[in-house]
């Protein structure tokens, strides 16, 4: 093992996997039960980490040890992170890896390079889900998909957490402080979710009052994007890049990168995601994602025409709820 190459990467996974509130000192003096000079040391990499450190730290944080020694480089490590979308009773456990989470994004911003994109085939996480309706929704596809048929509820019944609706909301609004942000949509991303809101209506999950919320969110999300491809901006100022895709494609593929910060991500189980914090699952995604740009349209500051055929299209399509 390379010892210190192995350092650097321990160093780097617990940067980015900083409980919210906590730095690397503090974790370290947690986790090792250690005194702050003898954290600092390991921070500064005056001292390495020993055998049982790195196990210690890597089994609190969830760390892959084969990326951290640099095992088998060239093999591609992903991690299911489920966030569960629904629950009866909050506790502070419940929202952890969304502080965490929010917190290292607002590092991230602080940096001099940062990039997120995100693609989808389907309704977008990013940014749909700053609007209440749609991302109860999302609660309540996540509850019909993933419970027992006796533990669905219907939509009115659902009650979604303030706290955790903002806590998602603010992670969305601090995307929009990295510096540079791709949304790549199929062309047709918002005919799932409105064929998925008539068959609930069908089966009286969902009431027509209830539809008419989600379709007025739904509204707000198109107008949210057609500002964003007229304007080519978020209102923080950072760049906003709107692709259209031409093709349907298998899952979604999205990822941040910025100076000492990797996150790749492929869609799954609903509205989770594998991960991976590698550099060469990272280069992989980039690499997918710029195929699906060769099949798709930039419409953001360009492709006028484009654009107003695709808006006017999605407008049709949720009018027809």
């Amino acid at each position: 093992m390379n010892t210190d190459l192995s350092n650097i990467n321990l160093l780097k996974a617990i940067k980015q996997n900083l409980p919210a509130g906590m730095t690397p000192v503090d974790l370290l003096m947690d986790i090792l039960g250690i005194g702050k000079e003898a954290a600092y040391r390991r921070v500064r990499g005056d001292v390495p980490f020993t055998l049982r450190e790195t196990a210690l730290i890597a089994e609190r944080l969830k760390l892959s040890l084969d990326c951290i020694a640099n095992i088998n480089p060239g093999r591609i490590l992903f991690e299911l992170r489920p966030q569960k979308f629904y629950f009866e009773e909050e506790s502070v456990e419940e929202y952890k890896p969304l502080l965490a989470f929010l917190d290292s994004l607002q590092i991230i911003t602080k940096q001099p390079y940062s990039e997120f994109t995100f693609s989808c085939n389907t309704f977008p996480q990013f940014p749909g889900h700053m609007f209440y309706q749609l991302f109860k929704y999302s609660t309540f596809k996540y509850m019909y998909e993933n419970e027992n048929a006796q533990s669905i509820k219907p939509f009115n019944e659902i009650n979604v957490p303030e706290k955790f609706f903002k806590l998602n909301q603010d992670i969305i609004l601090e995307t929009m402080n990295l510096k540079e942000t791709t949304y790549l949509f199929y062309i047709r991303f918002l005919e799932n979710i409105v064929n998925e809101l008539k068959y609930f209506s069908s089966i009286q999950l969902i009431d027509k009052e209830d539809i008419e919320l989600i379709k007025n969110d739904l509204h707000n999300l198109i107008d949210h994007i057609e500002e964003l491809t007229v304007n080519g901006k978020f209102k923080t100022g950072n760049k906003a890049n709107i692709y259209i895709s031409n093709v349907r494609f298998d899952v979604s593929y999205s990822f941040i990168h910025a100076n000492d910060y990797i996150l790749s991500m492929i869609g799954a189980f609903t509205v989770n995601h594998l991960t991976a914090s590698d550099e060469t699952s990272l280069h992989k995604i980039k690499n997918r994602i710029q195929a699906l740009k060769r099949v798709s349209d930039l419409i953001s500051e360009s492709g006028e025409m484009k654009r107003i055929q695709f808006i006017s299209e999605q407008r049709r399509l949720i009018n027809t709820l």
